[in-house]
């Protein structure tokens, strides 16, 4: 599954349609709850996976020996990631899955709306994990609230809704109401910000193709993310003791923010 050295850095070889079906059928069959956002830096991330593996096809032989604590990686497993990070990268160049397709552009209105909403909704949700501390049902509730896309106000807008019908409930409104940090007022915002957060949600929602192939592009990294985990795990205990080859199978580092260049200084 290694890239051909024809291939130039920066590509990605085209995925067969036998691999891509593999990958997008197990990517569908993942249990909603399962399914997470995308890694940060996802287009360095992908590129990270696909040196990956590269390494982990030239190794397979041994990488296969290795007894992870939930079982072994197999052939199918790897060749599986392989075309999996091709499929993810060709969603990204060509379909864009990182952008929400719309007609319209959010406003700087939306923006603050949407980044005041979310940071209530992230006050709720701290308080909240206090009030499920022995509650495996209600953390996962929260989970569930916290795998949308940030930056979506239809995710936003739904995250709110079901907030608000928790914090509304009998059960935990003069709970919330009582705490020291302003959650109370958090819900009275969040309830003031519904007209204006459905009224951007309506504008601003995805095509249904749209958010298909984000939806389907998210099931695909969940996946990714398990196995380079499970790669990454199998290839530090081959290779920690080797000199030259300890840091083969390292963990992803977020890329180092450019600094900017010095403007050169105006003649005389």
């Amino acid at each position: 599954m290694a890239t051909p050295k024809s291939v130039k850095k920066g590509t990605t070889k085209a995925v067969t349609v036998p691999a891509r079906q593999a990958v997008v059928n197990a990517a569908r069959a993942l249990p909603t709850k399962d399914v997470q956002r995308p890694p940060p830096y996802v287009v360095a991330w992908l590129a990270w996976a696909e040196a990956l593996a590269r390494l982990a096809a030239k190794d397979a032989s041994a990488l296969l020996l290795v007894p992870l604590s939930e079982g072994a990686l197999t052939a199918a497993e790897l060749e599986r990631f392989a075309a999996g990070v091709g499929l993810a990268r060709e969603y990204v160049q060509v379909a864009g899955v990182l952008r929400i397709s719309t007609v319209a552009t959010v406003t700087d209105a939306e923006r603050a709306l949407l980044w005041s909403v979310r940071t209530d909704q992230r006050r709720l949700d701290r308080a909240l994990l206090l009030r499920f501390a022995d509650d495996s049902a209600g953390r996962a509730f929260l989970r569930g609230l916290r795998q949308g896309d940030p930056t979506d106000p239809v995710d936003a807008l739904d995250d709110t809704e079901k907030l608000l019908a928790l914090a509304d409930s009998d059960a935990h409104r003069a709970w919330l109401d009582a705490l020291p940090k302003g959650e109370g007022a958090a819900v009275k915002r969040l309830h003031d910000a519904l007209p204006g957060l459905r009224e951007a949600a309506a504008r601003l929602a995805p095509t249904t193709e749209a958010a298909e192939k984000r939806e389907l592009f998210r099931r695909v990294l969940t996946l990714l993310v398990a196995t380079a985990g499970r790669i990454g795990r199998a290839g530090r205990y081959l290779t920690g003791d080797i000199p030259g080859r300890e840091r083969a199978y390292a963990v992803f580092k977020r890329p180092k923010a450019k600094k900017p260049r010095k403007k050169a200084a105006a003649p005389a």
